[in-house]
């Protein structure tokens, strides 16, 4: 059986909760194999530190979502609508702009939202989501061509790892 089919039975997770395990939701899973590659949207670490009293700032994080993500309806619609097209094998989306403009929390509520979705079919995969690792080389994201789930990746800071990026398209 697999395990996001388990995660969605309000009988299996009565059981874990009632051994005093924690799973809520099945966001919350993580790939396995994908460790190493993508960072989960809950674990993503700011590039200075996830010590939240190091600065009030750490508030305004994506992963902490002390403030509920709202407006820019139309372009999540779009974000949520390119995803979701069947056409497209592989595609890539590039959201620009200055810094602290809501890119990542952007990505974040994007991935959030295709993490609650139902997967198409009860045999289908949910989706799999996270940023990419800056360590992950060449040999780790091999393993993507290996994905049968339908896989989001955010790479923050992209300007700054175009040797990575251009080794992505080439394993999917």
């Amino acid at each position: 059986v697999p395990v996001y089919r388990l995660a969605s039975d309000a009988g299996f997770t009565g059981l874990v909760s009632a051994a005093g395990a924690r799973l809520s939701r099945p966001a919350q899973l993580e790939s396995v194999e994908l460790q190493g590659i993508l960072t989960p949207l809950h674990l993503r670490a700011s590039r200075r530190g996830n010590d939240p009293s190091r600065s009030p700032a750490m508030l305004l994080r994506p992963e902490i979502g002390v403030v509920p993500f709202h407006g820019r309806t139309e372009l999540t619609a779009a974000l949520i609508n390119w995803c979701l097209d069947t056409e497209i094998e592989v595609g890539v989306r590039m959201l620009t702009g200055p810094g602290g403009q809501g890119k990542t929390r952007m990505a974040h509520h994007l991935a959030e939202h295709l993490l609650q979705r139902s997967p198409s079919t009860e045999d289908s995969p949910r989706w799999v989501c996270g940023f990419l690792d800056a360590d992950a080389d060449e040999p780790k994201l091999a393993v993507l061509a290996d994905t049968d789930a339908p896989l989001l990746i955010v790479v923050d800071y992209a300007e700054t790892r175009s040797q990575q990026l251009r080794r992505l398209p080439h394993h999917r």
